[in-house]
């Protein structure tokens, strides 16, 4: 089942803020103490505060761009998000994956309550531990 109207422009908009670098924007659509999948390193993120760093980390070594293109409901609080993601290297440019994934998005009102992916871990893929800089 397709989307609401305004549903699916919050959440594409959410997308495209994201892919230009503004967090702070696709962070307000989700809740406080949202549960968040890490699809970089593994693991979830705790709250609005964490997927803010986890963010901030990635977009440290990759340049993300990850493209809605098909959203439908699963539920009464749940969308689907079937896309595509590309990640480059940060300082090379260099392309290091390209790859469909489904995000899943459970509501709580009009926020997100959680975040779940259908999709491999990249760092093992993007072999992250060795493109970090040296601390």
């Amino acid at each position: 089942m397709e989307l609401a109207p305004e549903l699916a422009r919050a959440v594409r908009g959410a997308y495209e803020a994201f892919n230009l670098g503004e967090i702070e924007s696709p962070l307000s659509l989700m809740h406080d103490d949202v549960d968040w999948a890490n699809t970089i390193e593994g693991g979830r993120e705790q709250g609005r505060a964490a997927v803010r760093a986890y963010w901030t980390r990635v977009r440290g070594l990759l340049v993300p761009r990850v493209e809605p293109l098909r959203l439908q409901t699963a539920g009464p609080d749940v969308t689907v998000v079937f896309g595509r993601q590309r990640f480059s290297d940060r300082t090379s440019g260099e392309p290091l994956a390209h790859e469909y994934f489904q995000h899943v998005f459970t509501w709580r009102g009009e926020l997100v309550a959680r975040m779940d992916a259908v999709e491999p871990k990249l760092a093992e893929r993007l072999r992250l531990d060795q493109a970090a800089p040296a601390m």
